[in-house]
């Protein structure tokens, strides 16, 4: 798990000064993004020279409380689990100890030339989850 500090901008909420509400899963994938910096993940090397793409396939949120123009808050975003082709991640997103919301993201590896799914290789599940041993 890893934390992430943001704060709303007045370009991310509706009419009313509330956050528009795709902006929760914006912001999820924002922390997400994050979180593969921290593990040594270039997402924009990976784009440019791998082999695979992970594109969302399933996205949910749920909000609790609003958020409204200024208001900072954390993000605890985690990978919730690695499967055959897949990578779960989720997020709660908290305002002054308060669960204000959460989204839970799934991403599908394809290959890249054939936009086929593909197999989570060894070396980004460690990447992804150093904490587990890859067997």
């Amino acid at each position: 798990m890893a934390s992430y500090e943001r704060k709303v901008a007045l370009s991310e909420t509706d009419a009313t000064g509330y956050l528009y509400f795709t902006n929760l899963l914006k912001f999820a994938t924002e922390a997400f993004e994050s979180l593969l910096e921290e593990r040594g993940f270039s997402l924009p090397d990976a784009i440019a020279d791998g082999d695979y793409l992970f594109p969302i396939v399933d996205a949910k949120a749920s909000y609790f409380h609003p958020l409204k123009l200024s208001d900072r808050f954390t993000i605890e975003i985690e990978i919730e689990r690695i499967g055959n082709t897949s990578i779960e991640v989720s997020a709660l997103f908290e305002k002054e100890g308060v669960v204000v919301g959460k989204t839970k993201i799934i991403h599908v590896l394809v290959s890249k030339t054939t936009g086929k799914s593909l197999s989570v290789p060894d070396s980004l599940r460690q990447q992804l989850c150093p904490q587990h041993k890859v067997s």
